[in-house]
């Protein structure tokens, strides 16, 4: 699944059903998320990890900080009474008009639409928190490898990385999705192609993973410090983690 083509899918659900496809509860689906309640999920989230952050004994600075797949700005919204300035990035069009609209912090809170491999919109060194949560599980393991390293360019010395990411399936059948996913495109353009026709709906929320050792493999090559990796339940029928590392 293309860059381009995860754009478009994330462009349609932030259209047709955008709080639902960025928090799939049950009984949700529908447009039927309230507002306050979406945005509640949210701010426990960040107070959340905030609490985490500091049992870890990381001094945080309080300047500048991403929400990177900020999608209608759950997250960013919530880490804006933490730091002086909160960026908002995301892929769709739709979810970022959405945020903007939704967005109670003015200039403190900003929202930038980037649909390339990379985020050279920002400047090296220029954020002091990083966050990612239910969001690169959805693109190719080549672009969340990408994007990893980016993030850990963007941060300063110091600067904290907190991001979730599942390392695999937890089914048999799962895994083997996955097998067929890596090796035979083909395949896997053919199951899509079926599934539009059954739902009948032109978008497939898609799932990916990388494994655990390979991700802090990762950070460790490009400048950062794993600091803490915990399992978490962010990925349905998946082994998922949370990362926090810190620029070395």
């Amino acid at each position: 699944m293309t860059l381009k083509e995860t754009e478009k899918t994330w462009n349609d659900l932030g259209r047709i059903d955008p709080l639902w496809s960025i928090l799939t509860v049950p009984g949700k689906k529908g447009n039927k998320w309230d507002l306050e309640g979406f945005l509640r999920t949210g701010t426990e989230q960040i107070q959340s990890a905030m609490a985490h952050i500091e049992s870890l004994g990381i001094p945080l600075r309080r300047g500048r900080a991403m929400d990177f797949g900020c999608g209608a700005g759950r997250l960013s919204q919530a880490l804006s009474p933490y730091f002086d300035e909160v960026c908002g990035v995301d892929i769709a069009a739709s979810m970022i008009e959405l945020a903007t609209k939704h967005n109670r912090y003015g200039d403190r809170c900003k929202y930038y639409l980037n649909q390339a491999e990379d985020l050279s919109v920002f400047a090296t060194a220029s954020f002091d928190f990083i966050c990612s949560f239910i969001t690169l599980q959805h693109m190719e393991p080549r672009y969340a490898r990408r994007y990893i390293k980016e993030f850990l360019r963007l941060l300063v010395p110091g600067g904290v990385l907190l991001f979730q990411l599942p390392a695999e399936p937890c089914s048999l059948i799962a895994k083997i999705k996955t097998i067929i996913k890596r090796h035979c495109p083909p395949v896997v353009g053919l199951f899509r192609f079926y599934r539009r026709l059954r739902d009948g709906r032109p978008w497939i929320i898609q799932m990916y993973g990388v494994e655990r050792d390979e991700v802090t493999k990762l950070i460790e090559e490009t400048g950062g410090t794993v600091v803490d990796v915990r399992q978490d339940n962010a990925a349905a029928g998946f082994v998922s983690f949370c990362y926090c590392a810190v620029k070395s």
